[in-house]
């Protein structure tokens, strides 16, 4: 319903190119961010030609923290396979039992994201420690903390617990691609959550433009990268601004504006629901259990009361995904049938 009585509006983003020194040429956001004002656009835009240089105000730190991960649950290794590996909750259920009885992980169902008290956390890595990919932050947990005991974060559901890796086992030793993408995930996963948190701190430098026109530049300095050492790509999640050199100003510095931009664009239509969105939704609302989730996503899809796309664009559906079966019954038909994915 909010897609299709959605009604799109213009609006206009300020921004400033300005010289900062050891740096060049950098994009200063407007304070406000965008205005839906076409002759404010236009007035801001003017008063920063006319000026022709921006005065510095002040330079404000934030520190922030981005925590490491707790324990894994279904429920949330459901999500991860809906979203980076594009697997629906019927396969990667089906991917992750397999790899349970052939003794590659824990028990897959579970609700619980804290470890047992008496989880012995040092085997489990000494066992990852031989892994080509990841043995080497595995053995340096290892080395900087030889009795490392479970992380006290998550919650016990008093059920089993969090999936984790039970053997070392290279890609080479796991035949089936999606079954070795949740591997991956489950044993990278583990390690994060026995690492540190992130620690990185945002710079904002402000500038005034004319009136009190109030522009800003955002960068980050890394403290300390903890966990991403083991799952890299939440990084790239953070779109962080890391410099080589950071400006040093003083306060009433004035710095040349190399050019001023006011690009238009129109609101979007909020997005068709995620798989992975809609797993979360079950489990907020108490709808199915972490075995039963599965199947309820997947009647729906064969009774066709919903349909699986690929990624949508201004409030259009995107292209519909095959399930497996529908796969399976096209190449029954023809065996030579190209299947797009």
């Amino acid at each position: 319903h909010e897609i299709q009585s959605f009604e799109r509006q213009a609006f206009w983003t300020p921004k400033v190119q300005i010289e900062l020194p050891g740096l060049g040429r950098c994009q200063f956001e407007w304070s406000e961010g965008r205005t839906f004002d076409a002759n404010q656009a236009r007035e801001i835009e003017r008063a920063c030609l006319q000026a022709g240089q921006a005065v510095v105000l002040q330079v404000t730190q934030e520190h922030k923290t981005v925590r490491r991960p707790v324990g894994l649950n279904t429920v949330q290794l459901l999500k991860a396979a809906s979203t980076g590996m594009g697997m629906s909750p019927v396969v990667a259920m089906k991917a992750a039992e397999h790899l349970y009885t052939s003794g590659y992980v824990s028990y897959p169902r579970t609700e619980s994201t804290k470890y047992p008290a008496t989880f012995d956390v040092a085997a489990a890595l000494r066992e990852q420690s031989y892994h080509p990919n990841w043995g080497r932050t595995a053995s340096y947990i290892l080395q900087h903390n030889p009795s490392i005991r479970p992380p006290t974060q998550g919650h016990d559901a008093g059920d089993h617990p969090p999936i984790t890796p039970m053997r070392c086992a290279p890609r080479g030793e796991i035949a089936k691609g999606k079954e070795w993408k949740l591997y991956d995930y489950i044993a990278r996963h583990f390690i994060a959550s026995l690492m540190d948190d992130v620690q990185y701190t945002e710079h904002a430098l402000t500038v005034s433009i004319g009136q009190n026109l109030m522009f800003r530049y955002k960068w980050h300095t890394v403290e300390d990268r903890g966990f991403f050492f083991a799952m890299p790509w939440k990084q790239n999640d953070l779109r962080l601004n890391e410099v080589q050199r950071a400006p040093n100003l003083a306060q009433g510095s004035r710095l040349r504006i190399a050019g001023v931009t006011n690009e238009e664009d129109y609101t979007r239509p909020p997005d068709y629901l995620k798989e992975s969105e809609l797993i979360d939704m079950m489990d907020q609302h108490g709808i199915g259990t972490d075995a039963s989730i599965p199947t309820h996503v997947q009647n729906i899809v064969d009774r066709r009361y919903v349909q699986i796309c690929g990624p949508g664009d201004d409030g259009r559906a995107g292209k519909p995904i095959p399930t497996e079966q529908q796969i399976y019954n096209m190449k029954r038909r023809d065996p030579n049938a190209g299947i797009a994915s």
